[in-house]
């Protein structure tokens, strides 16, 4: 696990990454880019509210400020794509065995709206692409 954290890590686009992780259980992916200094803010996105316990307990372990830029929402990925990508340059997604959900696939493919950042082209004028990695 630590060598996955390490290269997703590496493949954000810089230190102030804005992340979204869909599918994200307890957001270990998103806490850890957060904990590292990586991400700027991170939402994560996950179905099953059993996981809040154990993602609030590790965001409780996170200095303040880095805590007050994570958070969870208790939701299914492909309810409101949109809503849970907004914002974000960089998504994540570890979908279950399924595989990811229609409306989620789709919101991915369409680009960045225009001034939203750095995208895959580093522009700031928008039409780029986010970052995605798959786990």
């Amino acid at each position: 696990m630590q060598r996955a954290l390490a290269a997703i890590a590496a493949a954000l686009p810089d230190r102030g990454a804005r992340v979204a992780e869909l599918y994200a259980g307890a957001g270990a992916i998103g806490l850890s880019l957060a904990a590292a200094g990586r991400a700027a803010a991170v939402r994560c996105v996950e179905i099953d509210p059993g996981c809040r316990e154990p993602f609030e307990a590790a965001r409780a372990a996170l200095p303040e400020d880095v805590a007050a830029r994570v958070s969870l929402v208790i939701a299914s990925a492909g309810d409101d794509p949109a809503a849970w990508l907004e914002g974000a340059d960089t998504v994540i997604v570890d979908p279950p065995r399924k595989g990811l959900d229609p409306a989620s696939f789709q919101e991915l493919l369409k680009p960045l709206p225009a001034g939203s950042g750095s995208g895959s082209g580093g522009s700031s004028g928008g039409g780029g692409r986010r970052s995605i990695a798959v786990k």
